[in-house]
C-alpha cells in the first residue's frame, strides 16, 4: 500500500506547488511596468545644440574671437556652455542671444564706417532675447555678471536657465559676444547698447544655434 499511495502523494505535493507559483506570479508587476520604475537617464536629455563662433569687426584691430558652444535642453531648463578663445585679453564680454537666423557680416555695415555697432546686429540678427549672464534665471539688468577673459584672452561660461524661464526654442538663433578694450578707438557713429560705452557694447564674435541631429 505504501509503494501504490506514493505517486499520488507526489501528485498532490506537485500540484499544491503549481498553484502557489501560480498565486505568486499574480502579484509580480509585468515586465513594462518593473522597466518604467528604474530612473531612465536618457529621458532626461530633450535635445543638443551645437555653436561655432567667428570673429567680427576683426578687420579693424587685431584680435580673433573664436569659439565653440554646446546647448543641452533638458526637462527641467536649458543648459549652455560657451568655451571662448582669442578674445581681447582682461575685459568684460557681454554676451546675448539674439532671435535672428544670421550673423551679420561685412556688406551689412549700414552706415559705411567700417565697422558693425550694435544697432546694426539687431537690424540683421533680431533683437535680443536673453542676457547671458551669470544668472540667467534672474535677468535682472540692475545686477548683472558678465565673463572676463583672463591674460591669453581665453574664457569658459556655463549656466543653466529653468524650464519656466525659457520660453523659445534656441534653434536657428545667434549668440553674440560683444567688448573691446577701453582704449580702443572707434568712430563717433558707433551705436552702443543701453548704458555701455561704444567699446563694451562692440560686437566680436558671433555664431549660429544648430541641432544636433539625433543618432539613429
Amino acid at each position: 500500500m505504501v509503494i501504490k499511495s506514493f505517486p499520488l502523494i507526489y501528485l498532490l505535493g506537485s500540484t499544491l506547488l503549481w498553484s502557489c507559483g501560480k498565486e505568486d506570479k499574480k502579484h509580480l508587476p509585468p515586465p513594462h511596468e518593473a522597466q518604467e520604475e528604474r530612473p531612465n537617464e536618457e529621458g532626461l536629455k530633450t535635445g543638443s545644440y551645437r555653436i561655432i563662433l567667428s570673429p567680427l569687426n576683426n578687420q579693424a584691430f587685431k584680435h580673433l574671437s573664436n569659439g565653440t558652444g554646446n546647448i543641452e535642453t533638458l526637462n527641467e531648463g536649458m543648459a549652455l556652455q560657451i568655451k571662448m578663445v582669442g578674445t581681447p585679453a582682461e575685459v568684460t564680454h557681454h554676451q546675448y542671444l539674439h532671435d535672428g537666423k544670421s550673423c551679420p557680416e561685412e556688406d551689412h555695415d549700414i552706415n559705411k564706417d567700417g565697422l558693425i555697432d550694435a544697432d546694426e546686429v539687431i537690424k540683421f540678427s533680431g533683437k535680443r532675447l536673453m542676457d547671458l549672464d551669470a544668472d540667467l534665471n534672474s535677468q535682472d539688468p540692475l545686477n548683472q555678471e558678465f565673463p572676463r577673459a583672463d591674460r591669453s584672452g581665453h574664457y569658459m561660461y556655463t549656466e543653466m536657465v529653468k524650464l519656466e524661464v525659457l520660453d523659445f526654442d534656441p534653434q536657428e538663433k545667434v549668440i553674440i559676444v560683444y567688448g573691446v578694450p577701453a582704449k580702443t578707438p572707434l568712430p563717433e557713429t558707433i551705436e552702443t547698447l543701453n548704458e555701455l560705452s561704444s567699446q563694451e557694447s562692440l560686437p566680436i564674435a558671433c555664431g549660429k544655434i544648430m541641432k544636433v541631429p539625433e543618432e539613429e
